[in-house]
């Protein structure tokens, strides 16, 4: 079992078109059940200068920490 992998991924986004990601899987050595997967971007890819926008989409913060009484 190899403890690391280094894939490219595309995802075709209905909006914001195709989004490219290379992608880093680490797994733990004592624990390979357990695996750390990073995404990244090239820097002024499409991909890295489309993501703030899809950000700027998701939910209120409001709503992701609760109700503030």
């Amino acid at each position: 079992m190899r403890d690391y992998a280094s894939v490219p991924k595309r995802i075709a986004h209905p909006e914001a078109g195709l989004l490219e990601f290379d992608i880093e899987i680490v797994t733990a050595p004592h624990a390979p059940d357990q695996h750390l997967v990073v995404y990244t971007v090239e820097p002024d890819s499409s991909t890295a200068r489309v993501l703030p926008i899809l950000a700027s989409w998701a939910t209120p913060e409001s709503a992701l920490t609760g109700p503030q009484d």
